[in-house]
């Protein structure tokens, strides 16, 4: 599945989505946060949504999901989930995620994925990692002024990828 596939333009976030004006953001208020918005927008319950903000916050306190090079794939499985939900939060002054390299987060992908899926989970967030990974595509989103433009360069960017390595579509 291409990250294109998996989010929509209105689940790309510059900024960080704080619940006021003065709130202290840390990396679990923004989960929270960022979750909270996109599972509000699917239609789910509010005990599922409850019970998804849990399931990432306890997943993110066992191990960090900061991989490093300013980038954060926060994700879990879980069982109410039926299609993938993802949201991608850019943000310019960054969030400490206890990365491995100790370098704040500017580019968070949040990822719901169904808990019977494992293999297109591993393939999403291996392809998700290999788009990221190329400095001058994360600099450049970075840099972007609206979830339109950054929209914009995933879907340039995956389309050059997939006429110079077809291998690169990380669908099931």
């Amino acid at each position: 599945m291409k990250l294109s596939s998996l989010l929509k333009k209105e689940d790309i976030f510059i900024g960080c989505p704080q619940s006021s004006p003065d709130e202290v953001m840390d990396k679990f208020r923004f989960l929270e946060n960022i979750s909270r918005i996109i599972l509000g927008r699917g239609g789910f319950t509010h005990e599922d949504v409850e019970k998804a903000v849990e399931a990432i916050l306890e997943r993110e306190k066992s191990m960090t999901t900061g991989i490093g090079e300013n980038v954060a794939i926060p994700h879990v499985s879980l069982p109410f989930i039926k299609d993938a939900i993802g949201a991608m939060c850019i943000t310019r002054d960054g969030i400490d995620f206890d990365s491995i390299d100790r370098r704040p987060v500017h580019v968070v992908i949040l990822l719901f994925v169904p808990k019977n899926q494992f293999q297109q989970h591993i393939r999403t967030l291996a392809g998700i990692a290999r788009l990221v990974n190329e400095e001058s595509f994360r600099k450049m989103i970075i840099t972007q002024n609206s979830a339109d433009d950054v929209w914009e360069k995933i879907v340039e960017k995956e389309n050059l990828d997939e006429k110079t390595s077809p291998e690169n579509d990380f669908s099931a």
